[in-house]
């Protein structure tokens, strides 16, 4: 498999799960999407209760031991973000995914979205560079 092959495993999952979420709850509670060696997804919750902050930290943690131990080859913890778009300036709500790959890839995804009348409407993802705090620098843990 190719990154591109896990990054649209990571993210069809990450997206499908955050809009389910938004729809129920207006929100996304920080979450993960892993991809194991073998290709099996797997999914990762937060701590209920605890800062967002705190649960993207708890799952960037967690994801970057299992990528230590081999057990992960992509990871993407998906939380719920506010942004300048970059095209018109406007406030947004979006879902950001920090995507991590072991092969040297990480990239920040952040997918605007309104929820009007009930629905959810998603814009396509803009994009930068990744920390690479799962795998860091030559497939090593990046975890702080």
């Amino acid at each position: 498999m190719t990154i591109q092959d896990d990054v649209k495993m990571v993210m069809g999952n990450l997206i499908a799960i955050a809009q389910l979420t938004l729809k129920q709850k207006g929100t996304v509670v920080p979450f993960a999407v892993a991809v194991t060696t073998d290709g099996e997804v797997q999914q990762l919750s937060s701590d209920e209760g605890i800062e967002p902050d705190q649960a993207i930290e708890r799952l960037t943690v967690q994801c970057a031991r299992e990528a230590k131990n081999g057990t992960y080859r992509a990871t993407g913890i998906a939380h719920d973000v506010r942004l300048d778009h970059p095209e018109t300036g406007e406030e947004r709500d979006a879902i950001a995914v920090n995507f991590d790959h072991r092969d040297n890839a990480s990239v920040i995804y952040c997918l605007p979205y309104r929820i009007k009348g009930g629905e959810l409407e998603m814009e396509q993802p803009l994009t930068q560079q990744g920390e690479g705090r799962v795998f860091g620098a030559n497939g090593s843990t990046g975890a702080r």
